[in-house]
């Protein structure tokens, strides 16, 4: 395969372009150095000598025992890998994206060529050393797809895949490995909510002897996605190669819909601490600009029910809508298309009094016009926002 590289000094202001579907990526910054396959594989590499870091990242979805969508490298190219600068609604210096069907299940009933994509978008900020990745599944198909989603993350510190370290921070909420012989280290924080459970495999945990990550059998993964423990501390074997799975929720996604987003940070650096900081400016950075589907605030409580116009309005891709309660009660909240069909749901909940701010993402939403409902127990309101991708 090509390799599409692209080094970015301090001077350089912007860039668009976009790579060939067989084409690979690499966007190297003073403090980053981020590559994109062809295939989807996302690999942090060191920013002074090019060496990798881990062999991928991407996020699974266990359906069953034995159907379980690994969005690997052998899977199927739908959209080209594509770079580009970022606008100010998006505040990130560079944007990646990439657009891939999932394998084949290895256990012979994830169908090739299935209609759920995986949609990865990698934000890059040239101050800093760690990156935030956003991962959504979309539904193309005429069914449901429900599953567990769990993010796999797969050692490979300076290119070699053998004698890992896995570590579980509790306090800092970051799965992340190292090799004792080498001043590397590799981390991931989900940052769109709680892990409900970190597995950290080595050895024959994860792999069947003469295989490879990429054909290991569905149910390894399933069990992996499916763990509810917080594995603290694993040691690989000499000559052996491990895997970190951070496991998120059950979801389904809708048929010609795409799932909520799951947002990690990514950080490599030549200590833990520095690693560790790492993580925490990509997160710093993602708490300011990229809020989760839904970011709530609150205040107090209003004299009367409304619902206020979206801002900003058009908005590409995030709006923020806010609506008050004047008392305590069961609000929904939810956003339908021009056809009247609903999309998003927000909110579905007991909510107190007050005035309750939402940061709308619609990414992976089509162009068009949107209505936003409001209702309470003695309170409905509908308004109208555009969404410019």
């Amino acid at each position: 395969m090509k390799r599409f590289a692209i080094v970015l000094f301090t001077v350089l202001a912007s860039l668009a372009a976009t790579a060939g579907a067989q084409d690979d990526i690499n966007i190297i910054t003073a403090n980053s150095d981020v590559f994109i396959s062809s295939g989807g594989r996302l690999v942090l590499s060191s920013p002074t000598t090019n060496r990798g870091m881990n062999r991928w990242a991407h996020l699974n979805l266990a359906v069953e025992k034995e159907n379980v969508y690994n969005f690997d490298d052998s899977s199927t190219v739908i959209g080209p890998p594509t770079v580009d600068s970022t606008s100010a609604a998006r505040k990130a210096d560079y944007v990646l994206r990439h657009v891939i069907s999932p394998a084949q299940g290895t256990e012979g009933t994830s169908p090739a060529g299935s209609t759920l994509q995986h949609v990865m978008t990698v934000y890059i900020w040239k101050d800093l050393k760690g990156v935030v990745v956003a991962y959504r599944l979309k539904n193309t198909g005429a069914s449901p797809v429900s599953g567990k989603a769990s993010f796999e993350l797969y050692p490979r510190i300076d290119q070699s895949y053998n004698d890992h370290k896995l570590r579980w921070s509790a306090t800092e909420n970051i799965a992340y490995y190292f090799r004792g012989t080498l001043a590397h280290f590799m981390g991931g924080k989900f940052l769109s909510g709680a892990a409900t459970g970190v597995r950290l495999s080595a050895g024959t945990a994860f792999y069947v002897s003469g295989t490879f990550a990429e054909t290991q059998p569905d149910s390894v993964r399933f069990n992996a996605a499916n763990y509810t423990g917080f594995d603290a501390s694993v040691d690989s074997p000499t000559g052996t190669r491990a895997m970190i799975h951070i496991n998120a929720s059950q979801i389904t996604v809708a048929p010609n819909d795409s799932s909520a987003a799951f947002y990690y940070a990514l950080a490599y650096d030549v200590s833990e601490a520095g690693m560790i900081q790492a993580i925490k400016d990509a997160e710093t950075r993602y708490r300011e600009r990229f809020p989760v589907s839904v970011a709530e605030r609150e205040s107090e409580a209003p004299a009367s029910f409304a619902l206020q116009q979206n801002y900003p309005n058009p908005f590409n891709p995030s709006t923020e809508i806010k609506f008050d309660l004047a008392q305590r009660g069961h609000v929904s909240l939810k956003i339908y298309d021009a056809m009247g069909r609903e999309v998003r749901t927000l909110v579905d909940r007991t909510m107190n009094a007050g005035t309750h701010a939402f940061t709308f993402d619609a990414s992976g939403l089509t162009s068009g016009i949107y209505f936003y409902t409001l209702r309470t127990n003695n309170f409905t309101a509908t308004r109208k926002m555009v969404l410019m991708q």
